[in-house]
């Protein structure tokens, strides 16, 4: 069902891949566009779904509503947050000389 992807690929074009083999396995291609080299794209992790599907792009501006349902059952929200914006916090703020801290109060719980 889907397409056999090089080792060492990107993330990125992985998820391409596999959004254009479900769009094409949903016979949805007919009417939605599948992605192409140049495209603008998001992708996101993915939990442990039916398909063993890790990661899954998309075009912002076409994307079918089943396509949308998957994402929203099967997104794995805490990865992304911990590999994409945690990342570019941590970087922004050792930059800067800063020390990231999210939870200020977290020493404070067992000192008391």
């Amino acid at each position: 069902m889907f397409s056999v992807i090089g080792k060492g690929a990107p993330a990125s074009v992985k998820a391409a891949i596999v959004y254009n083999d479900l769009l094409r396995f949903w016979k949805l291609d007919s009417k939605h566009s599948l992605i192409v080299q140049g495209d603008k794209i998001k992708w996101v992790y993915l939990k442990p779904n039916p398909y063993q599907i890790e990661a899954i792009a998309l075009l912002p501006w076409d994307y079918p509503d089943k396509i949308r349902t998957f994402i929203e059952e099967y997104a794995d929200r805490d990865k992304i947050f911990s590999s994409i914006l945690l990342n570019k916090l941590e970087g922004f703020y050792s930059d800067m000389g800063w020390v990231l801290s999210l939870n200020p109060y977290q020493d404070m719980f067992f000192n008391f």
